[in-house]
């Protein structure tokens, strides 16, 4: 067996493959290629028989499904998702200093999260969501100070730490309190 993988860009890969079988002289030629494009990828496989003159050719969709728990919606995000951990943090401002978010506190659109190499932005109900993040290995959830909407906020902890596991999704709250002034 032969195979040579190249990838166009960073978004596409090309694989064409060569093989034999002695036992009954049978050669087979095979060409795929997969391009990803934000939450799918699309993929195109073909081979062919040349003693038998057999042929075969396939398009594959391939994508993940979830439900955020946070916010109960639906999702759709990249193929593999089950197959790594995951993180759905709400950032809110903690008024009454208990680092729960509770009824009557405010959310916090467009904070900026980053745990391993994912990153997410919270929408507009705070939630932001980040999944791939492997299996079994720590990670921490850090925010960018940055992107809180006034200078006056600071995050109650610096980070989270989780260890994520595949198919599950680890909930947090991401408590911002107001700074003291003297």
């Amino acid at each position: 067996l032969l195979e040579a993988d190249y990838a166009l860009d960073d978004r596409t890969l090309v694989r064409a493959t060569a093989g034999h079988t002695f036992a009954d002289t049978q050669t087979n030629l095979g060409l795929s290629a997969v391009r990803r494009f934000g939450k799918f990828n699309l993929a195109f496989d073909g081979n062919y028989g040349l003693q038998s003159r057999d042929y075969s050719a396939s398009l594959r969709l391939g994508f993940s499904f979830g439900r955020n728990p946070l916010n109960g919606r639906m999702f759709l995000a990249e193929p593999g998702l089950a197959s790594g951990g995951a993180i759905a943090a709400r950032a809110f401002r903690d008024s009454n200093g208990n680092r729960r978010f509770d009824v009557g506190e405010v959310v916090l659109p467009d904070v900026d999260f980053r745990i391993g190499s994912g990153h997410a932005k919270t929408d507009a109900s705070g939630v932001a969501f980040i999944g791939g993040l492997g299996d079994g290995n720590r990670a921490s959830l850090t925010s960018d100070r940055e992107s809180l909407p006034d200078i006056a906020l600071a995050p109650v902890n610096e980070g989270i730490e989780v260890v994520p596991r595949a198919g599950r999704v680890h909930v947090t709250d991401y408590a911002v309190q107001e700074l003291s002034d003297i």
